[in-house]
């Protein structure tokens, strides 16, 4: 089984891709490409890598100074590669978690992966491998248990590769739900969630620190702040007040149609650890979830048919006045103006 191989090292600068795809949704574009110098990808795949788009790839995490580590985190699909002399960029969607079980390692995977890598290429970070073995895909209903299992893992991993990683907060993105419960629809193209102008949502989170007991750490309440095409009396910030916590991030979307994002921010947690206790930070992962926010079926009827229809009779009602009878003159011309003002109202 031939299986193409996305990397990062957690032991050096995008660390934070760990924690971010275990918070991205599924079936949605990634906020920015992979970017590799042609130094990070063999010879043998420097022009024929532009013929990875559609395809799938298997996106994981190396050590710098380990070449035969492999933590595999997600599948994607990749939907562009871009190439630009030294430099090839790789745009993708996240899409599957892979499966881990409770009785795995961190490096569960590694070995089938690193023998079906080419001798020569395992120090790089873009490659083909020959799988013997498959690295399993977590159903959709043990999405939860297996990512549950795989942060655990990424915290106590015993090896360079782990140690940042291990200062992230982890997030688990649930859904975008309407305050009838209806998730929010995911464009085909994966380019983002569909969202209703003016409409209330939640954004369903899971935020956990794993293991904080385990690893001697003190956390006290945070907030984890947000920003996005919301309303203006929309509190963008939710508090975190245990070690694991559900939250819903309760927004009004804008009232204008408009291509943007829900920015999950980057932030420090101030926490202690060990005793005595010693101060140091966790981070939040910042991520830019993508969507269009536009008029539904129905909001578009009553922004424009309903206030036209409004208008209109508005205005015949003002233009029947002159026919009538004095004492019905002024009550004509004060209910067209009412129903030309409300019209008007309703068609911003």
């Amino acid at each position: 089984m031939r299986v193409h191989i996305l990397c990062f090292f957690g032991d050096q600068k995008y660390y934070e891709n760990a924690s971010k795809l275990m918070l991205w949704p599924r079936g949605i574009n990634y906020d920015r490409p992979f970017r590799y110098r042609s130094k990070w990808i063999p010879k043998r795949l420097r022009e024929s890598i532009s013929n990875w788009r559609g395809s799938e790839a298997l996106v994981c995490m190396k050590e710098s100074s380990n070449p035969d580590l492999y933590v595999p985190l997600r599948y994607v699909k990749i939907r562009e590669v871009e190439l630009q002399g030294e430099y090839t960029f790789v745009h993708f969607s996240v899409e599957d978690f892979v499966r881990y079980e409770a009785t795995y390692g961190p490096d569960h995977y590694s070995k089938a992966i690193s023998t079906g890598v080419p001798a020569d290429e395992k120090g790089l970070l873009v490659t083909e491998a020959d799988l013997a073995a498959p690295v399993d895909k977590s159903a959709s209903n043990q999405e939860a248990d297996h990512w549950a299992i795989l942060v655990g893992l990424l915290v106590k991993g015993q090896s360079a590769a782990f140690d940042k990683v291990a200062g992230s907060i982890f997030i688990r993105f649930i859904d975008i739900v309407d305050i009838a419960g209806n998730s929010a629809k995911r464009k085909s193209d994966r380019s983002g969630f569909a969202l209703d102008v003016d409409t209330n949502y939640l954004l369903e989170l899971l935020v956990v620190v794993p293991y904080a007991s385990d690893r001697d750490l003190d956390v006290g309440s945070f907030s984890v702040g947000f920003e996005g095409p919301f309303s203006k009396g929309t509190t963008r910030k939710c508090l975190i007040t245990g070690l694991y916590d559900r939250v819903d991030f309760s927004f009004k979307s804008a009232n204008e149609k408009t291509v943007s994002a829900i920015s999950i921010l980057p932030s420090p947690v101030p926490v202690s650890v060990g005793k005595p206790p010693q101060p140091t930070f966790l981070h939040v992962p910042g991520a830019a979830i993508p969507v269009k926010v536009a008029p539904s079926a129905s909001q578009i009827a009553t922004r424009t048919a309903i206030p036209v229809e409004l208008i209109a009779v508005g205005l015949a009602l003002e233009g029947l006045a002159a026919l009538l009878p004095i004492t019905l003159k002024i009550t004509a011309v004060i209910s067209g103006a009412i129903l030309g003002a409300t019209g008007l109202y309703f068609k911003k």
